[in-house]
């Protein structure tokens, strides 16, 4: 287990991708460990659907950022975006 404290951001992929690597690269400079889903480093276990995978992450980091846009991303289930499902 790490010491490094660690964060996970949250957003729409898309609409954030320059801003996400920004402050992934900020933290990471600072001795954080950072989540982010699109990476290749992305904890996935394949015995789980990718929203529990995503779920899973971000109940084991220290620090959650959510950076809010004009889009939505995926559903998680009718009217329930996977972004406001990750916060709840």
């Amino acid at each position: 287990m790490s010491n490094q404290p660690s964060v996970f951001i949250s957003s729409t992929v898309k609409e954030f991708r320059d801003l996400r690597s920004a402050i992934a690269f900020t933290l990471q400079e600072q001795g954080f460990i950072v989540y982010l889903s699109e990476t290749v480093d992305f904890d996935i276990r394949g015995d789980r659907t990718a929203f529990d995978e995503c779920f899973e992450n971000i109940n084991k980091c220290d620090y959650y950022i959510l950076l809010v846009g004009n889009t939505r991303g995926s559903l998680f289930e009718e009217g329930v975006s996977i972004t406001r499902q990750d916060i709840e």
